[in-house]
């Protein structure tokens, strides 16, 4: 096995990179930027595009290194074609589940700038990461213990759970199941999960077009059991009492349940302020 600068030189004298590996392409091709041999930054870009191309999709290992390197490319030459190029050939042989669930094995490890990237690849199938994260959850408490860790927040805030809330409804419930399930939250990670949950479980916006779109009233928003079928009977509670009532009834098991009745009350106002939880409801709630 040659060494970078071996197989860089012997490229210079020759106008070949017969020599160019794999372990040793990042500083070949480093080293052909540096000093602007633009013939073999072009050859070394060739290279790895052969290397994309003859990616099937059966390999995790194949797949992220030719993702490090192009990761590489975008955060020291501002370069993102590569990327690009990777994760084209990713999501057309099938690979976005093997790829997405084993990297999401280190999530905690891993800059929040590849964690864009992942949901980037995931796109509409962003239930993939969802459903990864949910898996890997329990295993990470046991290492970062029971706070919610700025990975996880990261995230989570960034996911368009929405989507998810569509594609795969049974995820995006276990998702706020093992949020809710979280031993000793605190009250700020109460407000986010609860802010987390409101803007994910929105009402779509209608189409402008009335004809297309009928008005509609949603009553339920998830499979969880809703204790609030019927509005009228509870149409007059102000928030406080709504919480009291919520507090009280023994049939309320989880933070999901008060979430889901929460939201079904509050859905059904046209006009109504959304209320400032202080430290006293969150007390309810938990």
């Amino acid at each position: 096995q040659k060494t970078s600068a071996e197989c860089f030189v012997d490229s210079l004298y020759t106008g070949d990179i017969e020599l160019l590996q794999k372990p040793v392409f990042r500083e070949v091709h480093k080293m052909s930027r540096v000093f602007k041999v633009v013939w073999l930054v072009g050859r070394c870009e060739g290279y790895f595009k052969e290397l994309v191309g003859e990616m099937d999709g059966g390999s995790y290992q194949d797949m992220l290194f030719l993702y490090e390197e192009a990761e590489y490319v975008l955060t020291s030459m501002k370069e993102r074609v590569f990327v690009d190029f990777v994760f084209q050939q990713i999501a057309s042989v099938n690979g976005k589940h093997l790829f997405i669930n084993s990297y999401m094995e280190n999530y905690n490890d891993v800059s929040t700038g590849k964690l864009d990237r992942i949901i980037e690849l995931a796109g509409a199938d962003v239930h993939i990461v969802v459903q990864s994260l949910t898996s890997q959850f329990t295993k990470h408490l046991a290492v970062h213990g029971a706070i919610l860790t700025e990975n996880t927040r990261h995230l989570l805030d960034n996911c368009k759970l929405s989507a998810c809330r569509e594609t795969d409804r049974l995820g995006y419930e276990n998702l706020f199941d093992m949020l809710q399930g979280t031993a000793d939250l605190s009250n700020e990670d109460l407000r986010w999960i609860l802010a987390l949950h409101r803007t994910s479980s929105q009402k779509k916006k209608l189409d402008s077009n009335p004809q297309n779109c009928p008005e509609q009233k949603v009553l339920s928003r998830t499979k969880i059991p809703n204790l609030f079928l019927s509005f009228e009977e509870f149409k007059d509670l102000k928030f406080e009492e709504l919480l009291d009532r919520l507090a009280a009834d023994v049939k309320v098991t989880n933070l999901v349940m008060v979430i889901e009745a929460y939201m079904t009350w509050f859905g059904e106002r046209d006009s109504y302020k959304f209320p400032y939880c202080t430290k006293e409801h969150l007390d309810k709630i938990a």
